[in-house]
């Protein structure tokens, strides 16, 4: 007993020594990358209008375009504007690093529910040492958290912990409620996480791949949900590689 408090009182002091430097950070965050300034530009000379046209266009990053909308609502750069951008990159910030980690805790906890078995105290502590790890071993943080740009991909990653996480539990979960529940969150997830960026629509179909394998030698039979997802996945993916932006990008690349 004396052991298990331990183990949660120190996973509390390494949660905090890893979080709040990076939340004390953030009422420092400004826009200062190239493609911050650009982005803001783009929204303002074209407006919502134009960017619903691209949203809804096949091979779109339309999560991506969502959560960049936040950088429309300045509507021009006096000092009243200038301030509530801020206010909108600190926010942004703050809901990544706080995302970040419950979705890392959710695939944790998952993983331990349904493999490890692991007590709960052993459970905390683990993912404050991963966490920790994880976090000290990124070689740009700015990136990783302060970019609302750059943090589109923070996002996928983010969505593919929890993406992950349902898929265990859909496996597992004999309930006809969690079993319905775990499908239906499942789906919703991987539709947001394949409009991030497009190699997480590869992570994704690659997982549900897996997942097919592992449930046919196991079963003998297909999962013909998960099927879906993978030709889902697949679909996407043609997509991404077929849209006009992306031979845009090859030739401005090449």
């Amino acid at each position: 007993m004396k052991k298990s408090r331990l183990y949660i009182f120190l996973s509390i002091i390494l949660i905090t020594i890893t979080l709040l430097p990076l939340f004390i950070l953030c009422q420092y965050n400004h826009p200062q990358h190239f493609d911050n300034y650009r982005t803001y530009e783009y929204y303002q000379e074209n407006g919502f209008t134009h960017d619903m046209h691209t949203f809804f266009s096949p091979g779109t990053r339309f999560v991506s375009v969502i959560y960049n909308q936040l950088l429309r609502l300045p509507i021009s750069l006096d000092v009243n504007d200038i301030n509530l951008l801020l206010t909108v990159f600190r926010l942004s910030s703050m809901f990544i690093i706080l995302f970040f980690s419950i979705s890392l805790f959710f695939l944790c906890f998952v993983l331990n529910k349904f493999l490890v078995r692991a007590a709960y105290s052993k459970l905390f502590i683990l993912y404050s040492v991963l966490l920790f790890v994880i976090i000290n071993s990124l070689p740009r943080i700015d990136f990783f958290f302060y970019e609302m740009v750059m943090v589109c991909y923070t996002l996928g990653i983010n969505l593919f912990f929890i993406y992950l996480g349902l898929i265990i539990i859909y496996y597992h979960k004999k309930d006809m409620i969690f079993h319905f529940l775990s499908l239906f969150f499942s789906c919703i997830v991987l539709f947001f996480l394949c409009g991030t960026i497009e190699y997480f629509t590869v992570l994704a179909g690659y997982s549900a791949f897996i997942y097919l394998c592992v449930y046919f030698l196991k079963k003998r039979s297909l999962d013909v949900f998960v099927l879906f997802h993978l030709i889902y996945c697949l679909v996407v993916f043609y997509l991404f590689a077929t849209a006009y932006g992306t031979y845009d990008k090859i030739s401005i690349y090449s």
